[in-house]
């Protein structure tokens, strides 16, 4: 199972590789078989490909795929074309913990402090970073608060020095989602349907955020 192998048609994702990787690797090893059908040179393959992806100083987080890597020939004008994305650094990060890595290349501080921009006043979080609050026109989706939660929870640890995230703030905006009457039922933003993966994350994130409390 190679990334390369993958067909024409899904060319359209190319951007999308750390997402493609997470749920290969992943589905493998919820059936048990991520060590049975790769080899150990294939997952370290995998790992140094996923470590790629992460984005160079003095920027942080995980590119979506190495498509858009400029290496050497990056700099202060093109890098907004090469951003940290927070989905892609949830896809890398799990990856990387599901290949077994000790995530020791990871920029931990940096990403930590890099997740602190992409909050929004609300609480909620853009996908990347935006130099200006009014700039940052992404959805306000309680998924993207769901990601943020979880790369908090794999990088951060008791003994982080680096200023944390509005966790109260992140709650509130998760409760702002909640369609009542019914407490279960949460949407993406409000107004708006009712959706089952936003019920999902919204309630996955609460409980996150209450875990993590105890952590600091």
């Amino acid at each position: 199972m190679k990334l390369k192998e993958y067909s024409f048609s899904s060319t359209s994702n190319d951007l999308n590789r750390t997402s493609l990787a997470y749920f290969s690797v992943a589905g493998l090893d919820i059936l048990g078989e991520l060590h049975t059908l790769t080899k150990p040179e294939e997952r370290a393959g995998w790992i140094n490909w996923l470590y790629l992806c992460q984005v160079s100083q003095p920027d942080a987080g995980f590119r979506g795929s190495t498509s858009t890597d400029f290496q050497n020939a990056r700099d202060t004008q093109n890098a907004r074309w090469d951003p940290g994305n927070l989905a892609a650094t949830f896809f890398a990060l799990s990856s990387l913990i599901v290949l077994g890595d000790d995530l020791s290349r990871v920029r931990r501080k940096d990403i930590l402090s890099w997740l602190k921009q992409l909050q929004r006043k609300d609480g909620s979080f853009n996908d990347m970073i935006e130099e200006k609050e009014e700039e940052r026109m992404g959805v306000r989706d309680v998924r993207f608060v769901y990601l943020a939660a979880s790369v908090r929870w794999m990088l951060r640890g008791k003994a982080c020095d680096v200023k944390d995230i509005n966790v109260d703030g992140a709650v509130r905006f998760i409760h702002s989602a909640q369609v009542l009457p019914s407490p279960s039922h949460f949407c993406y933003q409000a107004p708006a349907f009712v959706h089952e993966a936003d019920r999902y994350t919204a309630i996955f994130r609460t409980m996150t955020a209450d875990m993590l409390q105890h952590l600091i």
